[in-house]
């Protein structure tokens, strides 16, 4: 979901900003958050017409979306049945959106190897999820784990640059997959098998060994950026191959006899928090879902951004990897969040206070308003340094203001598995 997270090397130049120039504007944001108390002066759209029209394509689609209410956003008012009706609706909807292909019996998974760790199994899998297609896993197995004594599964989704190696605290498997980026807190994997459940780690498509290998090596350049083009113009998208992946990889999981069916969860980190949104609506047996990003709403950050961050050239608000087409004429993310009550969810990086309330008012609806739990980052662990949550949204902003307004500091990205680890084991009933 954040969008500033930089990218795996076969992933530079994305943007079509140089890579450098990509970093340099972080570190401004970064600058600008931690010493600029006062607005940062930018530019927003702007009509200098009398009739208030648009010359400027961007300002007219810009104007055109703040004017276009979802269909399906929450509403204001429902009552308990009114909800059930519309938990529904957007089941269906984004069952739709996600554009699942039908596909013929595939065979079944393939255990490729077995190694021992300590405490854990650690298995590599081959799924295929649709003709043509392989997607290898990892599977983190606790000791002790039989059909007789059956365990929790989470399925471990990771951020943008992350890959399944990574979650698992294993080599990458290839050198030149190097993550960096609060690397040592973000073994999602390795922390919950090691709490004793069963760990699944999965790769986005077009990352870690979903990249393309020529002569060996991993080709760079616009990966992700042509493979969600490719699969725009086929009406499907990014996170509607990542999601449908990871549903058929779940499919299967649920037919094994040495996992606990009614204790599943998904926990996603940043990019990774998309397919585990979209998962957990389309698929009612996922019974805890866990968010390592703020809680936001896409189009409002586009409502709420400036065109440019330096007066010089339109801002990256992020790739077509995020774009679900039509997604906006009908949701927007807290959405899928609110139509996940009333199971268990946790939020464990805070977000826009509305849309906060906004969820918290779905889980009052479905008579379970504890089921709904937020923690927020560092820098707005405590009320008093929140002191935006009452404003009024703004639209026009620096992107480093618009996260300050959302409670979230971009340098404090990263698992949060303190919060999360103790909170499903909880949810669990794990000693």
């Amino acid at each position: 979901m954040m969008t500033t997270q930089p990218q795996t090397c076969n992933f530079l130049n994305l943007a079509g900003l140089p890579w450098l120039s990509f970093v340099l504007l972080l570190l401004a944001q970064a600058t600008a958050f931690a010493e600029e108390p006062k607005l940062i002066p930018v530019k927003d759209y702007e009509s200098t017409r009398p009739d208030g029209r648009f010359q400027s394509s961007l300002g007219y689609v810009h104007q055109y979306i703040g004017m276009t209410t979802p269909k399906l956003s929450l509403p204001d008012s429902l009552t308990e049945s009114e909800f059930v009706a519309w938990r529904s609706k957007v089941r269906t909807k984004l069952r739709e959106l996600m554009a699942f292909p039908d596909v013929p019996s595939q065979p079944d998974p393939k255990k490729l190897w077995s190694k021992p760790r300590e405490g854990y199994t650690l298995e590599k899998w081959e799924i295929y999820p649709a003709p043509g297609s392989v997607v290898p896993i990892l599977m983190l197995v606790p000791e002790g784990t039989s059909s007789k004594s059956p365990k929790p599964v989470v399925f471990c989704f990771p951020g943008s640059s992350g890959t399944k190696e990574y979650l698992a605290n294993e080599p990458e498997a290839h050198p030149q997959l190097k993550v960096a980026a609060h690397e040592e807190k973000n073994r999602i994997a390795f922390e919950f098998v090691k709490a004793g459940m069963i760990a699944i780690a999965m790769d986005h498509p077009g990352s870690g060994e979903l990249s393309l290998l020529q002569d060996g090596k991993i080709l760079g350049g616009a990966t992700r950026d042509k493979l969600s083009r490719d699969l725009l113009y086929m009406g499907w998208s990014f996170v509607g191959l990542s999601t449908f992946e990871k549903y058929q990889t779940l499919q299967w999981v649920k037919t094994l006899d040495y996992v606990d069916t009614k204790r599943i969860a998904l926990c996603g980190h940043s990019l990774g928090t998309e397919p585990a949104m979209a998962l957990a609506v389309l698929d009612e047996d996922v019974s805890a879902l866990i968010l390592n990003d703020f809680v936001h709403g896409k189009r409002e950050q586009d409502l709420s951004l400036a065109p440019s961050m330096d007066g010089k050239r339109i801002y990256f608000t992020g790739g077509m990897w995020h774009t679900v087409g039509g997604l906006w004429k009908w949701f927007d993310l807290p959405d899928l969040v609110a139509a996940t009550a009333p199971r268990a969810v946790l939020a464990t990086e805070g977000g826009v206070k509305h849309s906060l309330d906004d969820v918290k008012r779905a889980y009052a609806l479905s008579g379970a308003p504890d089921n709904f739990h937020v923690r927020f980052m560092p820098s707005f662990d405590d009320p008093a340094k929140r002191p935006h949550d009452l404003e009024p949204v703004m639209n026009g902003l620096h992107i480093a203001d618009y996260y300050r307004r959302s409670n979230t500091n971009p340098a404090e990205h990263y698992f949060k598995g303190h919060h999360a680890v103790p909170w499903l084991m909880e949810q669990f009933e794990i000693k």
